[in-house]
């Protein structure tokens, strides 16, 4: 049984901590936005422009390896979409943008925590990764779940108590790092996209909660120096491990 992977290069850290995993996987990914070609032709999953077939080609030979040029969708007895484009941090940019004084406190308050859900489902069902997801549901009848990308690596500068926060002048910034904001947002994220992987008849992994802080990932989990974007070999393990209860919750 082989298990095939569809993403961008947010695939290297679950490529990373896949030793032990007990089922066989299979790789179709390239970096950025390149994926966004992918076609389905001759019931196989491959490159619909030069531009992702180069992609796919040069991933494999600089080393990122075992990244297969085309899958045949019927060899795969499930498949994992990886890297949404849409994380956390975009949903608390929107919350930081819009919102109103609040009459009956001091503070700010989203003017409807409903809209924004909504918002945030269409905005998920909008990435290429659902539209990836759309293409193999209308290809394939075996088990689709899709991985959000991880939420920006916190940096030394937010990496701060809550008591130095509050004593700060509290720019967009700040509002986005607060814990309070995040523990309000982050239950809202997962159930946006829960909604949107229903609507699509896939399942949505979210990122597991013990790896942030906020709306960001801790800084443990950082790839390397100055990339905050990517995740590590620890946190591509914590991935797995709930990609792997929810294949089995669902008897693969």
């Amino acid at each position: 049984m082989t298990i095939c992977i569809v993403g961008n290069s947010h695939v290297i850290a679950l490529k990373e901590a896949a030793d032990g995993f007990p089922w066989a996987l299979s790789y179709f990914c390239a970096p950025g936005f390149n994926l966004a070609d992918v076609i389905v032709q001759d019931g196989k999953l491959v490159g619909g422009s030069e531009r992702l077939r180069t992609a796919l080609a040069n991933w494999s030979a600089i080393g990122v390896g075992n990244i297969l040029q085309e899958v045949e969708l019927k060899a795969s007895s499930a498949f994992i979409v990886v890297g949404l484009g849409l994380s956390p941090m975009h949903l608390a940019s929107s919350y930081a943008s819009v919102r109103l004084f609040n009459h009956m406190s001091r503070g700010m308050t989203m003017v409807s925590l409903d809209c924004l859900e909504e918002i945030l489902v269409a905005r998920f069902r909008s990435t290429w990764s659902f539209k990836i997801a759309r293409l193999l549901r209308a290809n394939s009848d075996r088990p689709i779940v899709v991985v959000p990308q991880p939420a920006l690596i916190e940096t030394p500068k937010t990496a701060v108590s809550q008591g130095a926060q509050k004593r700060r002048r509290r720019s967009r910034w700040q509002v986005l790092d607060d814990m309070n904001v995040g523990d309000m947002l982050f239950p809202l994220y997962e159930r946006a996209l829960a909604k949107a992987a229903d609507y699509e008849s896939v399942i949505a992994v979210p990122q597991p909660a013990t790896t942030m802080t906020g709306v960001r990932t801790k800084a443990e989990y950082q790839c390397k120096p100055d990339d905050y974007r990517h995740a590590n070999k620890s946190y591509g393990a914590h991935m797995l491990g709930r990609l792997k209860s929810t294949l089995e919750t669902i008897r693969l």
